[in-house]
């Protein structure tokens, strides 16, 4: 632990810190340097590089996808898990946020609720890609059973209704267009 300079405060009997910083639990001098192990170092460091990384593994999980390996490549990826905007998994980060600054105070559970934030959003992200291609496999064991075998069918999610997806299949020179749900035992319109 390093020196702070404590002046005592007059007629209270209390010690009050002047100029100091607290890191990691520490009280910090403002004369101290900060080393590479300190968090504050460690999150302007690593925090870009992980950004970086997560942010086009989460929107491969939208409808609209990304280019992964652009500027090589235009192919677009997308596993149509959830919407380009959807407020449960923006609701799951903000009440995350939420938590962390209303247990700020105790930086354990602060850690706890931004991992459970975190875990919860992606088994959203997960059960969302599960429910498309549950819907995708069902539609095309519907129209294998019409005589469709070879349609290609593609299944989208719809805003706020996690359990409704919107399917489009070509079938000869036609495109049909509908919405299923695995609900009620898979029903389709």
């Amino acid at each position: 632990m390093s020196k702070t300079s404590r002046k005592q405060s007059s007629g209270t009997g209390k010690q009050q810190n002047k100029g100091t910083l607290q890191l990691n639990g520490e009280v910090v001098s403002p004369g101290r340097r900060v080393h590479p192990g300190d968090v504050l170092t460690s999150d302007f460091v690593h925090g870009p590089p992980r950004r970086v990384f997560t942010h086009p593994l989460i929107d491969v999980f939208t409808t609209y996808g990304t280019q992964l390996f652009a500027p090589f490549s235009r192919q677009r990826f997308a596993l149509n898990s959830v919407g380009i905007i959807d407020p449960i998994y923006s609701g799951l980060l903000v009440a995350g946020l939420l938590a962390g600054w209303w247990l700020r105070r105790r930086p354990a559970r602060v850690r706890a609720a931004a991992f459970t934030a975190l875990a919860l959003s992606w088994g959203y992200l997960f059960y969302g890609w599960w429910l498309n291609e549950n819907a995708r496999v069902d539609l095309q064991r519907q129209l294998t059973s019409a005589g469709h075998a070879d349609a290609p069918v593609n299944v989208y999610p719809t805003l706020l209704q996690p359990y409704l997806r919107r399917s489009v299949a070509r079938v000869g020179e036609e495109i049909w267009v509908g919405l299923h749900t695995p609900l009620g035992g898979g029903q389709t319109a």
